[in-house]
């Protein structure tokens, strides 16, 4: 799916509670795809900065490795 095309679905059925909406006629909304460390990119790869995450993203970064790693070995553990 192109970009305009998930914005307007963002715009039809997504509250940003955060934002004014309003903005977002003027200013479409950023389509992120993944986080990697500070970083956040769109779906066509283009990097921002995330300066307004949660202080654990703040602290650790998205996809901390060492973090991820240990989440999927405690979801292991969930069925036995």
């Amino acid at each position: 799916m192109d970009m305009h095309r998930l914005q307007q679905k963002d715009l039809q059925f997504i509250w940003h509670p955060c934002s004014q909406m309003k903005d977002y006629e003027d200013f479409p909304p950023i389509i992120i795809d993944r986080g990697e460390g500070p970083y956040l990119y769109d779906i066509n790869g283009k990097a921002y900065l995330d300066a307004i995450s949660s202080w654990w993203v703040n602290l650790f970064g998205h996809s901390n490795k060492r973090i991820n790693r240990a989440k999927k070995n405690s979801l292991k553990n969930w069925n036995t």
